[in-house]
């Protein structure tokens, strides 16, 4: 699971995550396992509804803030653009911004799970309305972007990602729109990661999964002697 993403681009700090660690979260008050939503003219049948809504809110605690962040970011940038006239000066403005983003983030997004980019990646375009190679082809060039894009493939990612609230991300929007309408507590905050915390982090999290390997070797070792037992 540390398989890692390699930064992609200026704001590839927006997905560049390869993989970690997640953290639990409340939950909606729901015990069936089979939600039915009514909208008017469809109903719509949602197995699991209430295990991959846990799941996805774990996701959306870790990356949520981070997308609301990355509007703020670009909001604040189109609205300097729009003021220097210059070409040379633009670049230099998108250049410094990626700069900064990348020294206060760069351990952030390498601490988030393959799964949790997917998701930051989604969630950036709903609230942007643009994609990652939208935002890379925006502002660098288009050509950046597709090299960016085919690295990403390399990684199964896809830089094209969308969000699609009425049908792939249906549980999604519906865990997002009960963040917002305080259902659910959540910390809106943007944590961020250094260098030394992301270490420590990684060995920790390598030492369970040695660990966890560990422990499914001895019940393999338990389960092949118990088959023995019985066989004789």
């Amino acid at each position: 699971m540390f398989a890692k993403i390699k930064q992609l681009s200026i704001f590839i700090i927006l997905l560049n995550a390869g993989c970690l660690l997640g953290q639990e979260g409340n939950s909606q008050p729901l015990d069936t396992s089979i939600v039915y939503v009514q909208d008017l003219e469809e109903i719509k049948c949602i197995p699991n509804y209430q295990k991959e809504y846990n799941r996805l809110l774990r996701k959306v605690r870790r990356v949520y803030p981070l997308a609301l962040y990355t509007k703020e970011v670009l909001d604040s940038l189109d609205k300097d653009l729009a003021l220097l006239n210059k070409n040379r000066k633009q670049k230099k403005l998108v250049k410094q911004t990626h700069k900064d983003l990348k020294a206060d983030f760069k351990f952030l997004l390498k601490d988030l799970y393959r799964s949790e980019g997917v998701v930051l990646a989604k969630l950036i375009y709903r609230e942007t309305g643009m994609s990652i190679y939208d935002i890379i082809s925006q502002y660098e060039s288009e050509s950046k972007a597709s090299t960016f894009a085919l690295i990403a493939q390399a990684w199964e990612q896809d830089l094209k990602m969308k969000y699609d609230p009425e049908n792939e991300d249906y549980i999604l929007e519906r865990v997002i729109e009960d963040v917002n309408a305080g259902l659910v507590d959540f910390d809106f905050t943007v944590h961020l990661l250094d260098k030394k915390e992301y270490k420590l982090k990684k060995k920790a999290y390598v030492k369970r999964r040695r660990d966890a390997r560990k422990k499914n070797r001895q019940r393999s070792r338990e389960r092949r002697k118990k088959q023995r037992k019985k066989g004789t």
